[in-house]
């Protein structure tokens, strides 16, 4: 009786992670640069960034250098720079997550979708130059999943968006050439 009841709860447990966005739902958004709004956990954060549009794209397309920059990754998959339909596993948290590139404009947008156990999150990163050495960064996210809003918050997540920004920022402006820093 007991492997029965165990099955029934996995079984609903399936279904109703099934009753979210589909994956390719979430990447016609993430394509839109849009994120999912009826999402459970979601977060936007905005930040501006003292470097080149060019510059800060190198840098947030750059999965295998993500852990160098954002001491939260532990680690990445192989993956070197970011393009549409690009597959990228990527650890954080003790959680490993399986992404996929869904919008990818160089110096401009960004957006992959990810999944880890039954959760499935959504992230649009939208860069825009100020100047030519000024970019506004804009990252939002949603997060979609069987009880997921029971073990994790919007105000977790945001918190989360505002360090990678901070996190971003850092790496891109401490990146900047040697005679363009004394300006």
């Amino acid at each position: 009786m007991q492997r029965t009841q165990c099955l029934s709860v996995s079984m609903i447990a399936l279904l109703l992670a099934a009753c979210g966005p589909s994956d390719e739902e979430l990447a016609s958004l993430g394509r839109h640069q849009r994120i999912q709004v009826d999402a459970p956990v979601q977060a936007t954060s905005s930040i501006t960034i003292d470097a080149p549009a060019s510059r800060v794209w190198s840098i947030l397309a750059n999965v295998a250098d993500w852990p160098r920059w954002q001491r939260e990754i532990d680690a990445t998959s192989s993956v070197h720079a970011l393009g549409e339909n690009r597959r990228f596993t990527w650890r954080t948290g003790g959680m490993t997550i399986h992404s996929r590139v869904v919008l990818s404009e160089p110096d401009t947008a960004l957006a992959w979708t990810g999944r880890a156990y039954l959760a499935r999150a959504l992230h649009v990163w939208k860069l825009t130059a100020l100047s030519p050495t000024r970019t506004r960064v804009e990252s939002s996210e949603s997060m979609d999943g069987f009880l997921l809003s029971h073990f994790y918050s919007s105000a977790q997540l945001q918190a989360t968006e505002d360090h990678w920004l901070a996190s971003l920022k850092a790496a891109a402006e401490s990146a900047r050439p040697a005679e363009q820093a004394h300006r």
